[in-house]
């Protein structure tokens, strides 16, 4: 008799709140019955890993479900699709194992910056119901003017020995505290040591700070060897970060950016250098890294306009502000939205295919008067 078995594996070990976000905008996308059997799986890992990571009949389960093989395969490929569950399987003789990998829903910020989501969800639900699920999200931000007056562990217990702070160039210490504190091999990538570099450069982080983040996107891979998921690692440092959003810290950051980055060809590890800070800062918070100053209400208007009207991600806002600063000297509202019908008639999407065009263009811009009220519309020409 062929069987077929199944083991859910968890990504990460992040804290998986999914009753929110995956029912509120992932659901319109795939059905309400895929969001339940992500649910469904998640719950199975818990009873998996309770009882020994013994695995679970498929067809057992899928009775349990009340559901056939066919519709289970159709919300299987739903939720592969967007990047909910990756699937994996051995064949051997008269049995096939299963393995899926639940991944973490992103967040609302993460999931509207990607165009393709973005767009099907406002397809699926229409005009009216996004602009509610908008405004319930913008609700609960933190005001970009607000400052973090949070105390840290060092100043109500003091420092310890341990926890000390690291100077930004001794980035070895730190990968050798966490190979020996790990009870395991952890395999350090070229991507996760460049993002946590430059986290390093940017922000004045103790090892316990940068370790929390490290340990909580380390993955399994095969046998007794862990990776960093740099996706995870990226986000477990943006959300440290956010938390630190105050004029005092971004007063002392410290910016990779280079005007000349427009101008002439720079290495790769430059230019990711530079694109390291455009992820890890959202878009407050790099403008105000460059100013030293809170921003002007203007300035907070054009990214809340480019953000939530256009639906720019931060990391392009903040090449478009320096593509700016590089043309016009200045935060030039008329010139950054001729740039965005540009960049959305050219229909360019990710940060390397917008450099790259900005770059190795020849870029041309007319103004009708000095004051510049009547910004003509950006001319690219090959």
């Amino acid at each position: 008799m062929f069987k077929k078995n199944f083991f859910v594996i968890k990504q990460g070990s992040n804290n998986y709140m999914v009753s929110d976000c995956i029912f509120e905008y992932y659901a319109p996308i795939i059905g309400r019955d895929a969001a339940h059997l992500y649910k469904d799986l998640l719950c199975q890992y818990e009873h998996q890993r309770l009882i020994g990571n013994i695995g679970t009949n498929l067809i057992e389960f899928l009775k349990y479900l009340e559901i056939d093989t066919d519709l289970f395969d159709i919300l299987i490929k739903k939720l592969e699709a967007i990047d909910l569950i990756k699937t994996f399987v051995i064949e051997k003789e008269n049995t096939s194992t299963y393995y899926f990998q639940l991944n973490c829903p992103k967040s609302y910020e993460e999931f509207i910056s990607n165009q393709k989501f973005r767009h099907l969800l406002l397809k699926k639900i229409g005009q009216k119901k996004y602009e509610e699920i908008e405004y319930i999200h913008n609700t609960k931000r933190i005001p970009a003017d607000a400052i973090n007056i949070s105390s840290t562990f060092e100043k109500v217990f003091g420092n310890v020995e341990d926890l000390e702070s690291i100077s930004h160039e001794n980035f070895d210490k730190l990968y050798e505290k966490i190979i020996k504190d790990y009870p395991h091999i952890i395999v350090f990538d070229d991507t996760s040591k460049s993002i946590i570099e430059s986290y390093f450069k940017t922000y004045d982080l103790t090892i316990r700070e940068i370790s929390r983040c490290i340990y909580d996107s380390i993955v399994k891979e095969k046998g007794e060897t862990y990776k960093i998921d740099s996706y995870l690692l990226q986000i477990e440092l943006k959300k440290f970060v956010d938390k630190t959003n105050n004029v005092n810290v971004l007063k002392n950051i410290r910016l990779n950016r280079n005007a000349k980055m427009f101008a002439k060809h720079f290495s790769k590890d430059d230019i990711q250098h530079v694109f390291n800070d455009y992820k890890i800062l959202n878009s407050e918070q790099y403008l105000r890294a460059i100013n030293k100053l809170p921003l002007e209400q203007k300035q907070l208007n054009l990214i809340n306009t480019l953000r939530n009207k256009y639906f720019i991600p931060d990391n392009i806002i903040n090449l478009m502000v320096d593509f700016s600063l590089f043309k016009t000297s200045k935060v030039n509202e008329k010139y950054i939205l001729k740039m965005v019908s540009t960049i959305n008639a050219l229909n360019l999407n990710s940060l390397q295919e917008i450099y790259d065009y900005l770059t190795f263009k020849n870029t041309t811009i007319k103004f009708d008067d000095e004051e510049n009220k009547n910004l003509e519309m950006l001319e690219w020409s090959n």
